[in-house]
């Protein structure tokens, strides 16, 4: 922190950046989101200037983020797309990422799905995970391009490589059902443990379900308690659910009330018609 305070008084954008995350995280100081926003102007501004100088393809894929956010300026997504376009242009993968973004969101007002394909399979080709995720969903349900399974398993495989948990996740998905491809268990075990390990609620839930289950794989409580509860605890409200039953019903785990009512809760709170039906008919 002190490091970059010094470099900030010398007129160092970059520093003034890190500073400005600083007091937004209270890392190495107290937060202090005012001293934050004034850093990010200051970064901004000194982007501004520097990229005048030198057409940096990183340079204006930070303002366009910059711009994107509202970070340090008024949010602008008009401006923040200039930006992204110069950037990409320039070969800037994380560039082409975002405009394929937002040229795909209906919401945003600058919807254009032919060009949203466009700035993805280049962002793709260039190794970028987020963008074989996302072009990877497109070929799969054949959104805005035409259905194509063995694509899209190539490209979420890509991005999945990369440690993208949702592009695992959703291999793993398309490997256990047998109306896309060739049913494979192994394959799929494989690639949501590998989700699973890197966080993903919704494949530690698949996962938990099968072990709980024994269907496709050995049987294993231990196992399923564990995957429910992590999944659990990030908010996930079908393995909220199903843990609450576990331990109310009292199958394949000691009965606990306290803890099926604790879950159920959770779950319930969440909208789960289900959950809320064990509660109200203990």
């Amino acid at each position: 922190f002190s490091l970059y305070m010094r470099a900030a008084v010398q007129h160092m954008p970059y520093a003034d950046y890190e500073l400005a995350k600083m007091y937004r995280d209270g890392v190495g100081t107290a937060v202090n989101s005012a001293e934050a926003a004034r850093h990010f102007k200051i970064a901004f501004l000194g982007f501004q200037q520097m990229e005048k100088q030198s057409r940096d393809d990183k340079l204006q894929y930070r303002l366009g983020q910059m711009l994107y956010t509202g970070t340090g300026t008024e949010k602008d997504v008009e401006a923040a797309l200039d930006y992204f376009e110069k950037s990409a242009r320039l070969g800037n993968v994380h560039a082409q990422y975002m405009l394929g973004k937002i040229y795909l969101d209906s919401d945003g007002g600058h919807e254009n799905a032919e060009q949203a394909v466009q700035w993805l399979t280049k962002s793709a080709d260039g190794g970028n995970a987020l963008a074989q995720y996302a072009l990877g969903k497109l070929c799969r349900d054949g959104t805005h391009v035409e259905k194509d399974i063995p694509r899209a398993i190539a490209l979420f495989t890509f991005a999945a490589e990369q440690k993208n948990s949702y592009a695992a996740y959703a291999l793993g998905k398309l490997y256990l059902q047998e109306e896309s491809i060739r049913k494979d268990v192994d394959a799929a075990v494989k690639w949501l443990k590998k989700s699973a390990d890197l966080g993903n609620q919704f494949a530690q839930y698949t996962l938990a379900k099968m072990c709980l289950s024994g269907e496709d794989v050995p049987k294993d409580i231990p196992k399923a308690l564990e995957l429910f509860q992590k999944s659990a605890a990030q908010g996930n409200s079908f393995a909220q659910y199903r843990l609450g039953r576990l331990y109310l019903l009292g199958e394949d785990v000691p009965k606990d009330v306290d803890a099926a009512v604790r879950w159920l809760t959770a779950s319930a709170e969440q909208g789960n018609i289900y959950a809320r039906f064990f509660l109200d008919h203990p």
